[in-house]
C-alpha cells in the first residue's frame, strides 16, 4: 500500500511538471482553491453545493474509472482493493463534506456521501445486449450508452423531484436538476475508436461543432421533463432555472473539449485537476476552453 501511495505521488508530480507547474505551486493553488470553497459557501450555500458536487463528481469519476479499477485488481487482492478504494473515496469526500457542513448545506452533505457509493456500484454495470428503447438517435452514440447504463438513477432523480415539488422544497428541486445535467457529462466517459472518428469525414472544427451541438440537444432532451416540471411549479424562478441550465451546458461543453483534448486516450488526472481548478477559481475558465479546444484540434489532425 505504501508503495502504491508513493507511486501515485510520483505520477502526479510528473504530470504537474510536464504541465510546467511545480509541486509547491500546486499545493499553494490547492490551499487557495479550498479557501475559495469556504468563501463561496459563506456567500451562497446553494452555489457552493453545486460546485462541491461537481468537484467530487470529477474526482470520483477518475478514481472509479473501469480501466483503472481493472489495473488495481491485478495489483491487490480483493480485500486490499476494496479498502484502497474506500480510502481514496474518503480522502476525496471528507474535505468537501467539511465545507458543506460549514455552510449547513445538509443536502450537499448527503449527496457527497451517496455519490461515491452509487458511482462505485453503477460504474461497473455492463450495458445489456438486449435492445432498450431510448429517446436518442444512434448518432452520436454517447447518450444512448448513458441512458442504458444510468436509467435507474434518472428514475430515482425524478422520484425525488416529485417529492421535492410535493413538499415545496425548491432548493432540493434545483439541485436535482443540476445533478441530472452533471450526470449527462458521464456520456463522454466512453472514448470511441479512431475508425469511428475518421468515418465522419469532417474537419476537426466541424467535428467538434457536431459533437457539441448534438450533446447540447440530447442533454436538453434528457432534462426536459424536469425543466417543464420546475417551470410549471416555480415560474417566478425562471432566471434561476435558466442559470442552472446554462452553467450545466457550459460544463458539458468543457467535458467534450476535455475528452478530445487527450484523444485517443482518456483524460488523465492532470486534465481533471485543471478543470476543477478552473471551476473553483472561475478565473481560468476562459483560458481552459481555449486550451482544450486547441489541443482537440491538434489531436484530430491525424484522424480527420
Amino acid at each position: 500500500m505504501n508503495f502504491y501511495c508513493r507511486l501515485q505521488f510520483r505520477s502526479l508530480k510528473r504530470s504537474l511538471e510536464e504541465a510546467g507547474l511545480h509541486i509547491a505551486a500546486a499545493c499553494v493553488l490547492l490551499v487557495l482553491g479550498y479557501a475559495g470553497l469556504f468563501y463561496a459557501a459563506k456567500q451562497s450555500p446553494t452555489v457552493a453545493s453545486l460546485i462541491l458536487l461537481f468537484v467530487q463528481y470529477s474526482l470520483v469519476q477518475h478514481l472509479n474509472d473501469q480501466d483503472r479499477r481493472d489495473f488495481l485488481k491485478q495489483l491487490f487482492p480483493s480485500r486490499s482493493f476494496t479498502r484502497l478504494l474506500l480510502y481514496e473515496n474518503t480522502l476525496v469526500t471528507l474535505p468537501l463534506a467539511l465545507v458543506a457542513v460549514y455552510s449547513s448545506a445538509w443536502l450537499a452533505v448527503l449527496g457527497l456521501i451517496i455519490l461515491p457509493v452509487v458511482y462505485y456500484h453503477l460504474a461497473t454495470w455492463h450495458i445489456s445486449t438486449a435492445s432498450m428503447p431510448t429517446p436518442f438517435s444512434r448518432k452520436p452514440f454517447e447518450f444512448i450508452i448513458l441512458f442504458r447504463r444510468w436509467w435507474f438513477v434518472f428514475v430515482i432523480l425524478h422520484m425525488l423531484l416529485g417529492i421535492a415539488l410535493y413538499v415545496g422544497n425548491e432548493n432540493l428541486a434545483f439541485i436535482l436538476l443540476f445533478v441530472q445535467i452533471i450526470l449527462s457529462l458521464q456520456a463522454y466517459d466512453v472514448v470511441e475508436d479512431e475508425l469511428l472518428v475518421w468515418n465522419y469525414s469532417l474537419s476537426p472544427q466541424a467535428f467538434l461543432q457536431h459533437k457539441v451541438t448534438r450533446g447540447i440537444l440530447h442533454c436538453l432532451l434528457l432534462s426536459a421533463p424536469m425543466l417543464f416540471a420546475l417551470l410549471i411549479a416555480y415560474p417566478e424562478n425562471v432566471l434561476i432555472i435558466a442559470l442552472i441550465v446554462i452553467v450545466g451546458l457550459l460544463l458539458l461543453l468543457l467535458s467534450i473539449l476535455m475528452k478530445y483534448s487527450s484523444y485517443p486516450r482518456r483524460p488523465g488526472l492532470m486534465e481533471i485537476l485543471l478543470t476543477i481548478s478552473a471551476v473553483v477559481t472561475m478565473i481560468l475558465i476562459p483560458y481552459l476552453y481555449y486550451y482544450f479546444y486547441k489541443k482537440s484540434i491538434h489531436q484530430f489532425q491525424k484522424y480527420l
